[in-house]
């Protein structure tokens, strides 16, 4: 049986937004159950205790920020995909975070007023345990990917942007989508290079070159000499008798890429050699 909803004048886009509204409401229940289990999921995945995250005080602060009357509400918007269970997650523990600091405070502070010496954290709560060689901020083991967008390096100021799915995607600063995705704040995380990270990474180098015989060679035998492995390399050539490269290496950080494009631009064929931020 086909459900009847109301029609009224307006435009095409008023009509899809009523259409959208009357199958959110329809479907309330099961969108609640469906975003309560998709946050608990979420939870499991980096292996967080839900229970101790879903405090009133926690979650009324999402639903103020939202707009939301309940925590139904807000369980319907996750479900519906309204907003994401990462980021209403990231939210939680950064509360979460802000009271277990505000705990340790007081206890220092009622240390010391008592001559009692507050105990050392071990080394392993102090520091959280990096993934793919950087650190999120309060979410320890959240899945991090990195963007194809800007191919951040370490040495890169970053930012992390949580997404719908993928975790958090890390980005350079100076990313050319930053504009785009600054139209929602509320999905920036703060994210750190690890400092001992033994983590490799791809860089991507544009070289012009004079098109004269042995300069693709010369350029191979350098790379090679400084023991840098290429993993992809793409040449062509122009009528104006130079030719442009596409090589992409290994490196640890900035610091070596620079290196390697310093020793590029020393050889007599080299015309220009920049690095690619990205597709």
């Amino acid at each position: 049986m086909w459900a009847t909803i109301p029609s009224t004048p307006g435009s095409t886009q008023s009509a899809k937004n009523r259409i959208k509204q009357w199958f959110k409401k329809a479907n309330r229940e099961e969108n609640i159950q469906k975003g309560r289990e998709m946050l608990e999921d979420a939870a499991k995945r980096q292996a967080l205790d839900i229970s101790t995250l879903m405090k009133p005080e926690f979650y009324n602060d999402i639903l103020k920020r939202l707009t939301l009357p309940s925590l139904d509400e807000l369980y319907s918007a996750i479900g519906y995909g309204g907003i994401s269970a990462g980021q209403v997650l990231h939210k939680l523990v950064e509360m979460k975070r802000k009271e277990d600091k505000l705990e340790e405070m007081q206890e220092r502070l009622q240390n010391a007023a008592a001559g009692t010496p507050t105990p050392h954290k071990p080394a392993s709560q102090a520091k959280p345990k990096p993934t793919n060689g950087i650190i999120v901020a309060g979410d320890p083991g959240m899945s991090v990917h990195f963007s194809n967008c800007c191919n951040p390096l370490p040495g890169d100021k970053i930012v992390g942007y949580i997404t719908r799915g993928r975790g958090v995607s890390i980005h350079r600063a100076d990313c050319r989508n930053m504009p785009r995705l600054s139209l929602e704040p509320e999905r920036f995380v703060p994210v750190e290079w690890a400092a001992s990270s033994t983590e490799e990474f791809s860089a991507t180098v544009f070289i012009h070159v004079v098109d004269k015989t042995g300069s693709l060679l010369e350029i191979s035998r350098l790379l090679t000499t400084m023991n840098v492995y290429i993993s992809d390399m793409k040449a062509q050539t122009t009528a104006d008798g130079v030719a442009t490269m596409l090589v992409t290496f290994v490196v640890s950080d900035t610091d070596q890429l620079n290196h390697i494009m310093s020793n590029l631009r020393k050889l007599k064929s080299v015309i220009e050699v920049r690095r690619v931020n990205g597709r």
